[in-house]
């Protein structure tokens, strides 16, 4: 049996569609024993007894420690990067933590106790393989299925927006007055909706916003069932969002969505326009000249959805993806020849809070240190209760 422990401070989308389900096909096939542990519950016995270790996204003090323990007893240790996260611009798109200079020290540090790093975008190779022990990249496609299609007879066509509340100031900036536009004139027979991120579009009966839907099962299924023509995908153009996945190409492509996408990476990576997809540099005449297009002509609809599925079919189906990463994964898939164990350690849990309370008190002080530390325990008091309610 190979251990495979994966570790983060929560469960993020991250390790769950990143790391954890992109490994589900090795279980079986390799004897592979994967778990996942927060960071703050890993025990020094975790470490001598897995033989390979993956940090999601690891910046943490504790981390540090840990890789340093693996790093003594040989183990093959990964970290799994999704985003520039040295490179995170002054907004709302990441935890505040990642501006901080302790914590960066601290990524850049864990990374160069790693033999190899994952990631899903090239531009993260180019940017972050130097930090890393053994200079070792390997990445993978999502994995995607296409829901069957559901013949529609209304008579309006249904466009999507799905997206982090955190995106809704580039969504404004880039789109409401778009949107507002060509709601008011096509009402008769268009609809938006915007899932998460709010348009600011408070007055239009055709226009609807709704909170994020946490359970993603729940998401897909009303997704599924509001059969949604169109999807649309406003990012950034700046180096940041250029290193993310292009998960919203795959994700609309499935529920039968042909998408129109900010025209960068990382969604020219896969989009052909007007051929699977439509590209739009983010100006007020190209967005309403794009979102119009589609919304007139059905038969490019048709071509653009037709060959984004095909891609999808092809490239991101579970047989290929599984493919793509075994072929990359399996030299390290092996047992830790190094059986020997540390005994005398301090506690990996008491590390982890002076680490936090450290650097709160580096970045604010004693006084508004005081203050940001009462305000995360009274946060986390208020999701324990929640948990009861």
């Amino acid at each position: 049996m190979i251990n495979i422990l994966v570790e983060c401070p929560e469960l993020i989308a991250s390790v769950k569609v990143g790391v954890l389900k992109p490994l589900e096909p090795f279980i079986e096939k390799y004897k592979c024993n994967v778990i996942y542990k927060r960071t703050i519950d890993i025990k020094t016995k975790d470490i001598c007894n897995c033989d390979i270790f993956i940090t999601v996204r690891g910046c943490e003090f504790m981390t540090l420690q840990i890789v340093k323990i693996a790093r003594k007893l040989n183990k093959t240790i990964i970290y799994y990067l999704d985003d520039d996260l040295l490179n995170v611009p002054i907004g709302p798109w990441c935890p505040e933590e990642y501006y901080n200079q302790v914590v960066r020290k601290n990524l850049i540090t864990v990374m160069s106790y790693c033999n190899i790093l994952w990631g899903v975008n090239n531009l993260i190779c180019e940017k972050y393989l130097k930090y890393t022990k053994d200079k070792i990249w390997i990445s993978n496609r999502t994995p995607m299925s296409i829901e069957p299609s559901i013949e529609d007879n209304e008579q309006k066509l249904h466009i999507l927006y799905a997206g982090s509340e955190s995106h809704s100031k580039v969504l404004q900036e880039n789109l409401s007055k778009v949107i507002e536009a060509v709601a008011i004139k096509y009402s008769e027979t268009v609809d938006f909706t915007f899932i998460g991120a709010n348009s600011g579009i408070n007055n239009l009966n055709n226009v609807k916003n709704i909170p994020t839907i946490k359970n993603y099962d729940k998401y897909k299924e009303y997704v599924r069932n509001n059969n949604f023509s169109i999807g649309i995908a406003v990012i950034k153009d700046e180096p940041f969002f250029h290193c993310k996945y292009y998960n919203k190409f795959l994700e609309y492509t499935s529920i039968n969505c042909v998408g129109i996408y900010t025209n960068c990476k990382p969604y020219t990576y896969v989009v052909k326009n007007n051929e699977n997809g439509i590209l739009c540099n983010n100006t007020y005449d190209e967005w309403y000249k794009s979102i119009e297009m589609l919304i007139i002509n059905k038969k490019l609809r048709d071509k653009c959805l037709k060959n984004a599925k095909e891609y999808v079919n092809e490239y991101h189906n579970n047989i290929s993806t599984e493919i793509h990463l075994e072929q990359q994964l399996k030299p390290y898939l092996k047992k830790s020849e190094n059986k020997k164990t540390l005994k005398f350690l301090p506690s990996l849990k008491l590390i982890y809070i002076y680490s936090r309370i450290d650097m709160i008190y580096k970045e604010f002080g004693i006084f508004k240190g005081s203050i940001q530390i009462i305000k995360k325990i009274l946060r986390k008091i208020k999701k324990i209760g929640e948990k009861y309610v």
